[in-house]
């Protein structure tokens, strides 16, 4: 600092110099200029000490500065520097010059900035904590809807494979049951596609949040500007590069899960598909079995074997050949009996041989009318048993449960040529 006359204070030897110093420089110089006799050419005024006597011209190294001391100095200065970084916990001691105030902006600068960065890193949490919440809830759900398509297909099933029941079904029945296994299986591939669906949505708002919340950060970061926009930059490339982690590890996660729950899901489908082919087998081998039982004991039956109308003839003509026994054989053979001397004729005996063989001659028109309609009943039983096979073969062939495949195409590769021939 200068010194007024006024101030009380005498000037230093260091302020004494750099004013004779000073005006030495102010002052013209001359060059070349040849000495006079007797006179001091390009004198310079010589500072005076503390006690009024003009400083030695061989003192003035002493009042010069130290290079040494001075790059100290700047060293030290930069130590301060870097002790009042953010990565430092230590605080740098203030100035003396009087910088208390800029110190106090700057430590509450970064305050802010830390905090700001930490809120950004809780909200993160927060929110990573919300969407793995929902994604748990989804995951029961679906867990949940599938074992609720599988109860429903096995319901089916549990139906399908009570024989008993399964006979007594028509061949619609079979395909409805189908019907229905496919639609549980398409409500359980939905519940599935609903799934993959909601993960991707949850992480799209995961994603989106967090960069919303990242770009506040960085903004708020910005104004408050305790780091240069670069170094604000950088961090904010690592929390992208965090983010951007998390999200490409879920989507991968989420990803495979997906896949492994519609790998189970085509499992799923292919199963009962399969197994409803093998009620489909089993409902045509069941109607198959009853039916040819079922003709078989119309063959081992009375049906056939003793048709109920051959059956009724038989009767009657049984029926016939004791009425006619009692009523008109018995009385003619008493009356033979009878006939014992004198009543013992000729002509008698010639007229009951005559009525006996009348009656005889009766009885076996009527017992041949009788053996006729018999038979006629017996060849109805017959071609009615002709016809249930017919039947039957007809039946069999709509269930089809023993036929191979056809050679469909073979013929066809057969008759083509034929048909265009023509």
């Amino acid at each position: 600092p200068a010194f007024g006359a006024g101030d009380g204070v005498k000037p230093s030897y260091a302020y004494t110099a750099e004013l004779g110093l000073l005006e030495s420089l102010a002052r013209p110089r001359n060059y070349h200029k040849k000495a006079v006799a007797g006179k001091t050419l390009n004198s310079i005024t010589l500072p005076t000490g503390e006690d009024g006597e003009t400083v030695d011209a061989g003192a003035l190294a002493a009042l010069r500065t130290d290079k040494a001391a001075e790059g100290r100095r700047v060293r030290a200065a930069e130590v301060d520097e870097v002790k009042s970084l953010h990565h430092q916990g230590i605080k740098a001691a203030e100035a003396a010059s009087g910088l208390a105030g800029l110190k106090r902006v700057a430590d509450n600068r970064k305050a802010r900035h830390d905090a700001t960065v930490e809120r950004y890193r809780d909200e993160r949490t927060a929110v990573y904590a919300r969407v793995e919440d929902n994604v748990l809830a989804a995951s029961t759900r679906i867990k949940e809807e599938l074992a609720t398509a599988d109860e429903r297909i096995a319901k089916i099933f549990a139906r399908l494979n009570d024989d008993d029941d399964l006979v007594q079904r028509s061949l619609e029945y079979v395909h409805e049951s189908w019907e229905d296994v496919e639609a549980a299986c398409r409500s359980r591939t939905a519940r599935v596609d609903a799934f993959a669906t909601t993960l991707e949505k949850l992480e799209d708002e995961r994603a989106d949040t967090v960069g919303a919340k990242l770009r506040g950060m960085v903004k708020d970061l910005v104004n408050i500007a305790h780091d240069l926009p670069p170094t604000i930059e950088r961090l904010a490339e690592q929390e992208a590069y965090e983010v951007n982690l998390v999200t490409i590890s879920n989507r991968r996660d989420y990803a495979d899960l997906v896949a492994r729950l519609r790998r189970d899901d085509v499992k799923v489908f292919h199963a009962s598909r399969r197994r409803w082919e093998l009620r489909l087998k089993a409902w045509r081998l069941l109607k198959h079995n009853r039916a040819i039982a079922g003709y078989r004991d119309l063959l081992n039956g009375d049906t056939y074997r003793n048709p109920p109308a051959r059956a009724a003839k038989l009767r009657e003509l049984m029926a016939a050949q004791r009425r006619r026994h009692e009523e008109q054989r018995l009385p003619l053979l008493k009356s033979l009996q009878d006939m014992v001397p004198p009543n013992l004729a000729s002509e008698k005996v010639e007229a009951l041989k005559h009525e006996f063989e009348e009656l005889d001659t009766r009885e076996q028109s009527e017992n041949a009318d009788k053996f006729r309609e018999a038979e006629a009943a017996q060849t109805d039983a017959t071609e009615e048993a002709r016809r249930e096979l017919e039947r039957l073969r007809s039946e069999v062939h709509e269930y089809a449960a023993l036929a191979p495949e056809g050679a469909f195409k073979r013929m066809q590769a057969a008759l083509e040529p034929l048909v265009a021939s023509e």
